[in-house]
């Protein structure tokens, strides 16, 4: 029986206990790290490697 309500959100993780605790940690983590210098150098790795 679908959720109750006026939006209808289903997918393979929603509502799982592990993939919350996850996304939880990673806004943590988001709110407390200047997170974005680390992912451009990451991303640039990323990019010489398959080039």
């Amino acid at each position: 029986m679908p959720p109750e309500g006026p939006v209808y959100q289903a997918g393979t993780l929603s509502g799982n206990p592990l993939a919350m605790a996850a996304g939880i940690a990673a806004l943590k983590l988001f709110a407390t790290e200047d997170i974005y210098p680390r992912l451009a150098r990451l991303g640039s790795q990323i990019q010489r490697a398959v080039s």
